[in-house]
């Protein structure tokens, strides 16, 4: 994720950079050529599972260089624009806290929105898709949300 502007201030605009985007793809076209090449040699009919996945890989990747995920931030609510599918808007006072669901030891997670009992039945919460260095963002986030980290 890179930043433009503190993430305490008003308006401030948090995205995943279009080069990680542009790594994925790049990983993801070689898992295909790479999958290609394994079935070209094996000569048997492939497992749908086996091409829809670096398919779907492909798409994301391509999309996010042209739609970034973005949390933008502003004094009243927190703006959440994934890569694909609808904007989400939450109020600033109808979130609890923020967590990470930690994926890998060097640091890659989900960032997780976690809502008020009151407003989500039980608390909810919104998973604000994976981040690279999710635990940077979660201190910015609870700063913005006027909690210290």
């Amino acid at each position: 994720m890179t930043r433009s502007l503190s993430a305490e201030g008003s308006g401030a605009v948090i995205e995943t950079s279009k080069i990680v985007y542009g790594a994925w793809l790049f990983a993801w076209v070689f898992v295909a050529f790479l999958s290609t090449a394994l079935i070209a040699l094996d000569g048997t009919e492939p497992d749908t599972v086996f091409i829809a996945v670096p398919i779907i890989g492909i798409l994301f990747s391509a999309t996010g260089i042209l739609r970034p995920k973005r949390i933008q931030l502003n004094r009243e609510a927190l703006a959440y624009r994934p890569v694909w599918g609808p904007r989400l808007v939450l109020r600033r006072t109808d979130i609890a806290s923020f967590d990470v669901f930690v994926l890998h030891y060097s640091g890659s997670g989900f960032l997780i929105c976690k809502m008020r009992p009151e407003v989500l039945k039980g608390g909810g919460r919104y998973n604000l898709g994976f981040d690279m260095l999710p635990d940077e963002l979660v201190k910015a986030l609870r700063r913005w949300l006027g909690r210290t980290p």
